[in-house]
């Protein structure tokens, strides 16, 4: 499934419709692609009959636009032609600084494919979720995806939130994600944490209000 916003972005009703549809129809939808952030990482949807149960791989490409502090890039999807599950990512890019020299042109390479890069078996809902709970403990790998993030765009960063990280890519609605960063990376519920109403997420939610139904 494409989109152009990415899941944990959108307001909370409509996040927490997405993962119960996501989980309903999870033979069905086999892989979710989003943008807008031009930043490349992912966002696993996790279970919400079964809280903590990856479900689904939302995947968040970068893009030729370099935005600010980018190196421009596309991703190509290996699939499986039976189950159009996804196999491999594979990243392009090219150096913005070097090609902006004098004489110089765009050379487009390969920088990195998922598997090798991450060390991962396969690119499952549960393979993401160990990726993303590495992070919180692997600050060599989290440095390494977050530079990925902007195309190894500059100097390696000496140090990231792993906490963030975790959290942004372990989740893919806004008030679970609001959870998993106040608890630590220790989330559990099924519909998260609310914001504080006198936040700007808090008062949208008051403003917008509960247009569903959470039948226990």
């Amino acid at each position: 499934m494409i989109a152009h916003y990415t899941p944990s972005n959108c307001q909370h009703q409509f996040g927490a419709r997405y993962r119960a549809l996501m989980e309903r129809y999870q033979h069905v939808v086999r892989f979710g692609l989003q943008g807008h952030t031009h930043t490349e990482y992912f966002e696993v949807t996790k279970s919400m009959s079964n809280p903590g149960k990856p479900i689904l791989l939302n995947t968040i490409g970068g893009s030729v636009t370099t935005y600010t502090n980018k190196n421009p890039s596309f991703m190509t999807i290996e699939f499986d032609a039976l189950t159009m599950l996804p196999l491999n990512m594979y990243t392009y890019t090219f150096d913005l600084e070097k090609a902006n020299e004098p004489g110089n042109s765009p050379e487009w390479f390969r920088q990195h494919d998922y598997l090798s890069e991450y060390g991962l078996k396969d690119l499952s809902p549960s393979s993401m979720k160990d990726l993303s709970d590495r992070f919180l403990t692997d600050s060599d790998l989290a440095r390494q995806f977050m530079w990925n993030e902007f195309r190894q765009y500059g100097t390696k960063p000496e140090s990231v939130n792993q906490l963030k990280l975790h959290c942004e890519t372990g989740t893919s609605e806004m008030h679970e994600l609001h959870e998993c960063m106040v608890t630590g990376g220790s989330q559990r519920s099924k519909l998260g944490l609310s914001y504080d109403p006198w936040t700007i997420v808090g008062l949208s939610d008051a403003l917008i209000g509960n247009w569903i139904d959470i039948v226990e």
